[in-house]
């Protein structure tokens, strides 16, 4: 049983060691940019294994790569790359032809949706994963996406070095390099990150909880409100019935009262 896991173990060794040889061999061909001048001089009178390992060096460099978890995100993004590109020009796609389809249901006109290229897209995604699972070395990134595969490696990354911020595990010698524009930035992705995981520090039953318990508590804020208003209203009503009672008092205590045949004293019953 040992020996089988040692087995394995070096068995992914060695695929992970030819995945990432044909990242770099694919950038050392296709991407030539990253490779700066001093490191071509430096090839001129060195062997092809010495050849190989200065134009790595460089575009490491180039890349900013610092440790080999760098390495082994940049291997991912470049094998899972052509895949998800794929599902996201087909998700495009289909937007597009979703909006064409209901601009022509609109002006009353048919139009046939192109299941054709719909379906071609989708046996193109299951046949790349298909190789991928029969050749898990081979490198099947589009030249022309090199570019865009860099690109999606930098964002990722530096999503990374942003969650480890907020962890407490960043480098200290990583933030000496930062001007402090870039130390702006991202505090400014720290902070938005922050507040992302924010929203799902509550699983969805106590989110659920939390909402019936805002829901009710809205609801008695309510009728609370309603009860001070009514309390307000009775004391301003009594105000009101206690400044008639001292008017009408005033009134049937003046003078002129006395004069008058019948009094009204005498036949209203008063309670003041």
């Amino acid at each position: 049983m040992s020996q089988h896991t040692s087995d394995d173990r070096a068995g992914d060794n060695v695929i992970k060691y030819e995945k990432i040889k044909n990242v770099f061999k694919m950038l050392i061909d296709d991407a030539e940019y990253l490779i700066d001048d001093r490191a071509f001089e430096r090839c001129m009178d060195a062997s092809l294994k010495e050849q190989f390992s200065i134009k790595i060096d460089s575009i490491r460099k180039s890349l900013g790569i610092e440790e080999m978890r760098d390495v082994d995100l940049l291997v991912k993004i470049f094998y899972e790359f052509e895949q998800k590109h794929s599902r996201e020009q087909q998700k495009k796609f289909d937007e597009e032809m979703k909006a064409l389809e209901d601009a022509a249901t609109e002006q009353g006109m048919s139009m046939p949706p192109p299941a054709d290229m719909r379906r071609q897209s989708m046996e193109e995604i299951e046949e790349q994963k298909a190789e991928q699972e029969r050749n898990p070395t081979r490198l099947m990134i589009d030249p022309d996406h090199i570019v865009l595969a860099l690109q999606e490696y930098h964002v990722e990354r530096e999503r990374l070095v942003v969650e480890q911020q907020l962890m407490g595990q960043m480098p200290k010698k990583k933030a000496n390099f930062e001007n402090e524009e870039q130390k702006a930035e991202r505090e400014k992705k720290k902070q938005k990150l922050f507040w992302e995981r924010m929203t799902t520090v509550l699983s969805p039953q106590k989110l659920s909880v939390w909402k019936a318990l805002d829901k009710t508590l809205g609801q008695y804020y309510e009728m609370l409100v309603k009860r001070q208003n009514l309390i307000e209203e009775t004391g301003l009503l009594n105000q009101q019935n206690e400044e008639l009672k001292t008017l009408l008092n005033q009134y049937l205590q003046a003078g002129v009262n006395q004069e008058l045949q019948v009094p009204p004293t005498q036949v209203i019953r008063l309670d003041i």
